[in-house]
């Protein structure tokens, strides 16, 4: 009887034995961070100083993986089928998580069900942008003068159903007004066709903005952010022009694949949340015109809870749609 009691005891202390080993040791190899973009870029930069701080803390390899391409969703697709293991890792956009979905009807992955979710990490909103020699001096002006003219004002953006392209969207929607979108293959050609009166106006982020204005050739009307931008603290926020609660922003998230076991996720968790208060991850975000936000698990599903949404309306309304 006690040789029977003693066998159930220690088989149920196991699983715990178990945990405490792996939570003690992970990682103990090399780790993936597939970030869904090409190197060189903002993103590509914080996500990398987020994974030298991983590695500083672990004392193991956090090696970036770039998988660019389809939106973000290519990437994103490859760690959702991964082995969840803890040792391949997402760098999760809000374009592959709350707008890819509306948009594409083969996607290979479901941004609610096919991955645990970590943290939030970093997120950035967007500028409101016209030509420096645009006669529109305000966002009102703007407004009003759409208004006048149904779809006589244009706008550029990166491509149809990209994060800046909604924004103007939802923008447009919002203020009672409509303007002609004309989709360019990126956003250096977005910019260019602003900067030569191509198109009236477009969104941008502030690592592309805030060199344009800075140099004279395009003037900031609005930012999209619950508060004005420390850089352009005479710009005011739509919310002021009177689109109560309106945000807009493009975020980073880190995700695992669905499955990955808890006592991996709880260290990753504690990671990012050291390296989101290390001086030099917070020096790389700011110069790359991002902030650091909570990186609360509860924080993460309450974004994408309400951004999927958000953005599933209004691509409804606009009947837009990717092949």
């Amino acid at each position: 009887m006690n040789l029977l009691r003693k066998t159930l005891i220690a088989l149920a202390a196991a699983p715990l034995i178990v945990s405490s080993a792996i939570a003690a040791s992970y990682p103990d190899r090399p780790v993936n961070l597939v970030v869904p973009f090409a190197a060189g870029g903002p993103t590509d930069t914080i996500a990398r100083i987020v994974a030298s701080s991983f590695e500083a803390q672990s004392g193991q390899p956090f090696v970036v993986e770039n998988r660019g391409g389809a939106g973000s969703t290519i990437g994103t697709a490859h760690v959702a089928t991964s082995n969840p293991d803890g040792y391949k890792l997402l760098w999760g956009s809000s374009s592959a998580m709350v707008i890819a979905p509306h948009l594409y009807t083969t996607l290979q992955y479901d941004p609610l069900t096919s991955f645990e979710r970590i943290g939030m990490v970093a997120a950035t909103p967007y500028v409101l942008l016209v030509n420096a020699d645009s006669p529109y001096k305000t966002y009102d002006e703007l407004v009003q003068a759409a208004k006048k003219d149904k779809d006589g004002l244009t706008y550029s953006s990166p491509g149809a159903g990209t994060s800046l392209h909604l924004t103007i969207e939802l923008m447009a929607g919002e203020s009672g007004f409509s303007a002609l979108h004309i989709p360019y293959r990126g956003g250096a050609p977005a910019m260019t066709a602003l900067l030569g009166k191509d198109v009236d106006f477009l969104v941008d982020v502030p690592s592309a903005a805030l060199p344009q204005v800075a140099a004279g050739k395009a003037r900031a009307l609005a930012v999209t952010s619950p508060e004005r931008l420390p850089q352009l603290p005479d710009v005011p926020t739509l919310r002021e022009e009177g689109l109560a609660g309106f945000q807009s922003q493009a975020w980073f998230a880190l995700f695992a694949p669905k499955g990955t076991p808890q006592e991996a996720l709880d260290k990753l968790r504690g990671m990012l949340g050291t390296a989101l208060k290390d001086p030099k991850v917070l020096d790389v975000l700011t110069k790359a015109s991002f902030t650091a936000v909570d990186p609360d698990t509860a924080k993460l599903n309450d974004t994408i809870e309400h951004e999927y949404k958000l953005w599933s309306e209004v691509i409804a309304e606009k009947k837009i749609q990717l092949q």
